[in-house]
């Protein structure tokens, strides 16, 4: 005579195989939603150390010309020719040279080690309506959440307009 287990003996012994398989899938969502950034993050910064991910990065801000373009943007980087036109104004910049240390963020300070340039043009272009007079120039104020050390800066003529 076998015996044959109740409907109620059933159902506890399934119940902990659901729990089971309940706990690991969101441990397994839990999981992919932590390290999914991480590796974002990691690839983003793998990207930044290259020349190539460099100039993939630059070639996305809008406005941004920039010829002969070689190092990386967590170090030394440098071109030939700069040009960003945007917000009513343009920038242009022969022989660029930024030079900096990514570790000094760590010590919660922007160090930066050397900035060049052959010469540095800014020019205001005129609105795109002509309603607004041209009225004197006004600069945002910048609070930092970080110290500021420079070391070198070497720039050539400026002109402004």
């Amino acid at each position: 005579m076998t015996r044959t287990p109740e409907p109620s003996q059933e159902k506890n012994q399934a119940q902990p195989g659901r729990r089971h398989r309940l706990r690991f899938w969101l441990l397994v969502c839990l999981g992919v939603l932590i390290l999914a950034p991480v590796l974002l993050l990691a690839a983003v910064l793998l990207a930044l150390r290259s020349e190539t991910g460099t100039a993939w990065v630059i070639e996305q801000v809008p406005g941004l010309n920039v010829e002969n373009d070689r190092g990386s943007l967590f170090g030394q980087w440098q071109a030939d020719h700069l040009q960003w036109r945007g917000y009513g104004v343009e920038v242009i910049v022969e022989s660029p040279l930024v030079d900096w240390s990514p570790s000094c963020l760590f010590r919660k300070q922007f160090c930066l080690e050397s900035l060049k340039a052959e010469t540095l043009d800014v020019t205001q272009l005129p609105p795109a309506d002509n309603a607004g007079g041209g009225g004197a120039i006004t600069l945002p104020d910048v609070d930092l959440p970080l110290s500021l050390k420079i070391s070198r800066v070497r720039v050539g003529p400026f002109t402004f307009n």
